[in-house]
């Protein structure tokens, strides 16, 4: 595509989208443009695929075709151009008798189908052909234009109460960085950075390659320059890099940008993600040097059969970028992404996905609009509970990914903090309801993240990968914020207390915060005051707390992770959600501390501080939630753990109470 395509800035608004190919009646004569593979170019099936008889499996007839087993997987995800209405039809006949086709269906959104496609077929095939060294711009192109033009979900762009002044973008046309306003047209990229590079870290000037305006892109990674030429042939000129678009000495620059990248992705028209390698010089496949996964397809008697490729989802599995900590918010606050994988390129929105193989909407066969039925909402769902559990599902998924420098928790999810309509310290939520007039109950909620315990993890269903292990402490971060943990946050209790019949509850833990802001210390509620901002600076790590201690005792019964409260019944409990090494190790006594094992969590006494305490309508018990406090001096604790439980209402309230004020760190 030549340069004159690319418009100055301020000049390109719709000219290039009313010039793009129709998004519906064109990008499959444009795809179909592709060549496809003669005999020579025959790509083999897998192992197990190639074990099928696909030529006894395409010559069976419909009406004698047996009800299940492997050839009705292999008949209905085998298409044949026209079966679309005979397959919908046995779908809707048999998904209720043995839940066949649903086994069949998650099978296909997992790894994709076959299409047989014949030599005789006049219908336009479902799938169409990807090539090793080539992207199919023109379809990107075609389903960008489409999605901006119809796509309510995916138009919406919240306002903020501070914008950013300015933005830094590289003109893809000249190779250097230009000044810009925020509402210019661009392109942000998504990839992974070398280990040895903190994004939150200041570079000095030589590392900055594009600190001054004329800098060039040559030394620049592969994977920067493949998004270069990327936006470039979608017709675009301008992309966001955020190694090469924040001055990282800029000290001020950095922290707003950071602060920011809510609105730089959001604003985005699309995200580019590299899904590709371990590092920035992986590249993006098919674009330069790097080529792609060729389709699988295999020559038959009648035609041939041609692989959807696999799935976005399965793309995503398992790659570097998905474990990475700074790339969820990346897409996450993304309206479009188009993520490049090693077998084809994925436009997914907030209400489709396309790929290059399968790149039609709406007359898609069942089976083909399952694969590409993912959102970018879908892909990072946690919570049933939203807004509120928008947020907390965002911070359990998060806590899940790695950092290479632990320091980045903060900065690497500040955008989803800005995004939120809640208030955040230190990353804590101040949950709200009828306690909105005492922020300090609504702190006292968002403080009741922990552990997800064994006990409650269903292995059939829960993936594996997310079983939790054991805790690190994160050195630098308050332990009453999440942010001073390493390993999976459960936030599933927060929702639970903030929603339904909690609803109409009172928080009778008499609870109070304060903050130490500017030199003193200040109620909670004259902070959010002094400020506009969703997520409150940092300018101490310490709370200032006032509330009720209450004794508890470690189950000495075969319960291990709960605790007792004196003078209760045994059976009426607290669960204690601890992780032994991280959080009560420091804390035991020093004769337990060398060789320390949890039966010295069992032969001590603790103090909780209650968050939490309220009478469940029509339970006749108190719903209680604490945290285990560890005293490191005199007035000073650090949490060590979580406790939460319901106890009869005329036990709880004989309990004893120590009302206390100390320093919580």
């Amino acid at each position: 595509m030549d340069n004159s395509s690319i418009v100055e800035p301020g000049g390109q608004s719709d000219e290039f989208i009313s010039n793009a190919p129709d998004p519906v009646s064109s990008e499959v004569a444009v795809a179909c443009e592709l060549p496809r593979p003669t005999s020579a170019q025959n790509r083999i099936l897998c192992e197990s695929c190639a074990k099928i008889d696909f030529e006894s499996i395409l010559q069976l007839d419909e009406s004698t075709f047996p009800r299940e087993g492997v050839q009705v997987w292999a008949k209905d995800i085998l298409r044949k151009p026209g079966d679309v209405s005979q397959s919908q039809a046995k779908l809707d006949n048999d998904q209720n008798e043995n839940g066949f086709y649903t086994t069949m269906l998650n099978e296909v959104r997992r790894v994709g189908f076959l299409e047989h496609q014949s030599t005789a077929a006049i219908a336009s095939p479902v799938i169409h052909t990807t090539l090793e060294n080539e992207v199919n711009y023109a379809m990107l192109a075609s389903g960008l234009n489409h999605c901006m033009k119809t796509h309510r979900k995916c138009g919406h762009i919240r306002e903020k109460k501070s914008p950013l002044p300015y933005l830094k973008l590289i003109d893809c046309i000249k190779g250097s960085i230009v000044l810009t306003s925020p509402a210019e047209r661009y392109l942000a990229l998504s990839y992974v950075w070398d280990k040895s590079t903190s994004q939150s870290t200041a570079l000095s000037g030589s590392q900055n390659a594009l600190s001054t305006a004329q800098a060039p892109l040559t030394d620049a990674p592969l994977t920067i320059r493949d998004a270069v030429i990327v936006v470039r042939n979608l017709g675009r000129r301008y992309l966001w890099v955020d190694k090469l678009c924040i001055d990282h000495a800029d000290i001020a620059e950095r922290s707003l940008m950071i602060r920011n990248m809510d609105s730089i992705y959001e604003n985005a028209e699309a995200t580019i993600v590299a899904l590709n390698g371990e590092h920035a010089g992986s590249g993006l496949p098919g674009v330069s040097t790097v080529t792609r996964v060729p389709q699988p397809s295999h020559i038959v008697a009648e035609g041939r059969l041609v692989s959807s490729c696999p799935p976005i989802l399965a793309a995503i599995h398992n790659t570097t970028w998905a474990a990475r900590g700074w790339t969820y918010q990346e897409a996450r606050l993304s309206r479009r992404c188009l993520f490049f994988s090693s077998h084809q390129v994925y436009l997914v929105c907030n209400e489709i996905t396309r790929s290059e193989a399968l790149p039609g909407v709406g007359h898609f066969p069942f089976h083909a609009s399952y694969v590409n039925s993912t959102t970018l909402d879908s892909m990072f769902a946690e919570s049933s509970f939203p807004p509120l559990g928008d947020l907390l599902g965002d911070l359990q998924t998060f806590s899940r990914r790695h950092l290479t420098y632990e320091q980045d928790v903060l900065d690497a999810f500040r955008g989803i903090l800005a995004r939120s309509d809640y208030i955040t310290v230190w990353g804590v939520p101040i949950i709200g309801r009828k306690i909105e007039a005492d922020p300090s109950a609504g702190f006292a909620i968002g403080l009741a993240w922990r552990k997800r315990q064994r006990y409650e993890i269903k292995f059939d269903s829960y993936p594996k990968s997310h079983v939790p292990a054991s805790w690190k402490r994160r050195a630098g971060f308050p332990t009453w914020s999440w942010t001073s943990v390493i390993g999976e946050i459960y936030t599933e209790g927060i929702i639970f207390y903030s929603s339904h019949d909690h609803e109409k509850e009172e928080n009778n833990a008499e609870i109070a915060f304060w903050m130490y802001w500017q030199t003193q210390w200040k109620p909670l509620n004259d902070v959010l005051t002094l400020t506009e901002q969703n997520a409150l600076p940092e300018q101490s790590p310490e709370l200032l707390v006032e509330g009720t201690i209450v004794p508890v005792c470690p189950n000495t019964g075969p319960q291990e992770f709960s605790c007792f409260l004196p003078g209760l019944n045994d059976s009426e409990v607290l669960w204690a959600c601890v992780d032994f090494e991280s959080e009560l190790k420091p804390h035991l006594h020093t004769e337990h501390k060398q060789h320390w094992q949890k039966e010295h969590f069992i032969d001590e006494t603790w103090d909780a501080l209650v968050l939490y305490e309220c009478t469940a309508v029509n339970w006749g018990k108190k719903s209680v939630l604490m945290l285990l406090l560890g005293w490191v001096a005199d007035g000073r604790a650090e949490r060590v753990g979580f406790l939460e439980g319901e106890i009869e209402s005329s036990r709880m309230d004989h309990l004893p109470r120590v009302r206390k004020k100390f320093i919580l760190q």
